[in-house]
């Protein structure tokens, strides 16, 4: 899934010259701070943790106009602060979470 607008805007200069542009955001109702983003380019779908102890997975919209991150599939707590999350490049529909307690957990997602 290609994302609109979010390339480089010259493709023959450096790319910390280069103007990026900000396609869309979402602002996460929490009052905890997130520490990590993975996004499943299989299914376009973005899984967001972070230091209240959820999973939460957006989906982008192609909308060309208005392109709008939207919560999908709810949200999935785990025992502690989530440090990481990764999408098996495999199995896309396995998501792998780290917590500060010393726990990874495996997710199997109905995509």
């Amino acid at each position: 899934m290609e994302v609109p607008n979010c390339k480089r805007e010259h493709k023959n200069i450096a790319p910390s010259k280069s103007k990026w542009n900000k396609v869309t955001s979402v602002c996460v109702k929490t009052k905890w701070p997130l520490y990590t983003v993975s996004w499943n380019k299989l299914h376009g779908i973005i899984a967001v943790g972070g230091g209240d102890n959820e999973i939460r997975l957006f989906r982008l919209n192609n909308s060309k106009d208005n392109p709008l991150l939207e919560e999908c599939f709810g949200s999935y707590k785990l025992s502690s602060e989530i440090n990481c999350l990764n999408w098996n490049p495999v199995e896309s529909n396995l998501l792998t979470g780290s917590t500060d307690d010393g726990g990874i957990c495996v997710l199997r997602i109905s995509l």
